[in-house]
């Protein structure tokens, strides 16, 4: 047994402490010169990224600016949150700090808004300042359905479509029996095109919580820089401008019509864009057309009336 006052370091062989401080003196040198070479090491890398970050900034300043996908921004922002403001400007990042650290609060926004949770004052705080402040880079999409008589008697038939909600520009997507994923995927590759993707320069994809925009679909929008918001449960009153549209398109167009084939639906659907477009203008442009390239530009010239589908839309127009 031991008592309180027993000193085991008292009780090693005679000799001990002589023949273990050398072999610890040895085993410290060692530890020192491994870490001084991991120092080195780690020194050169950093002076390497350094150096092919101002290489990089050279080549941006000759061919434009970097344009960087949400997943890229996501990335970056969140190491730069770790380093701080101080070490990002010793770095010379390719991204300037303040615009580093804006990604992450706008990242830390999106991940409140993602599981409800209110955000701080100074952040974004009602939908209606969440639309405002991204306002040209928003898009919104939906479908409508559509009966078309076939021998076999109603099919339905559903239309995808898109719109820019900056200036109202509508495009159709698509026009399908039965939309199913892979076909839904495909949409979404069509329109992130890198040539002529209709959501190019856009950032934002709103939708509602319909079980076809899938997951994957998702997927291939975040990977072409375009995030999806997905609305509350039935929640029409947040995607007005992809509704108020649909209401367009109903009332003035296919509510009149009895469709006979998916060519017909078609060029029903291509008319009422081409009208939509550059032919009836919007109170939310200031009674303005969206397209103005056909108008003419004798303000003094005969009115004339045109018409499209046999005179379902009709406009009015000066004669050149």
């Amino acid at each position: 047994m031991l008592d309180g006052n027993d000193n085991t370091a008292s009780r090693l062989p005679i000799g001990y402490h002589h023949r273990m401080g050398p072999i610890m003196d040895a085993w410290l040198l060692f530890v020192v010169a491994v870490a001084g070479w991991m120092n080195r090491e780690q020194s050169k890398a950093l002076e390497y990224l350094l150096a092919e970050n101002a290489v990089l900034k050279e080549h941006l300043k000759k061919n434009g600016r970097l344009r960087c996908t949400e997943d890229q921004r996501r990335r970056l922002a969140v190491k730069a949150k770790e380093l701080g403001r101080a070490a990002l400007k010793r770095l010379d990042t390719i991204v300037t700090p303040d615009t580093l650290l804006l990604w992450h609060r706008q990242l830390i926004a999106n991940v409140l808004a993602r599981y409800g949770i209110e955000p701080a004052p100074e952040r974004l705080s009602t939908w209606k300042q969440f639309l405002k402040t991204h306002w040209d880079v928003l898009a919104a999409t939906d479908f409508f359905t559509v009966e078309v008589w076939h021998p076999v008697g109603l099919v339905r038939y559903h239309v995808l479509f898109v719109i820019a909600l900056a200036m109202r520009r509508v495009h159709i997507v698509g026009i399908a029996h039965d939309p199913g994923s892979e076909w839904m995927e495909q949409m979404a590759r069509n329109l992130t095109d890198a040539f002529d993707g209709f959501l190019l320069g856009k950032r934002y994809l709103i939708c509602d919580r319909d079980r076809l925009f899938t997951a994957r679909l998702c997927e291939i929008l975040a990977a072409a820089g375009v995030e999806t918001v997905r609305l509350p449960p039935r929640s029409p009153n947040l995607n007005p401008h992809a509704e108020r549209f649909v209401l367009s398109i109903k009332i003035e167009c296919l509510n009149h019509l009895i469709v006979f084939s998916e060519g017909q639906l078609r060029r029903a659907c291509k008319q009422l864009t081409a009208h939509y477009h550059k032919e009836r203008n919007h109170q939310g442009l200031g009674n303005q057309l969206i397209d103005c390239s056909a108008v003419a530009a004798n303000d003094n010239g005969e009115l004339v009336c045109d018409e499209r589908l046999g005179g379902l839309l009709k406009f009015y127009r000066r004669a050149a």
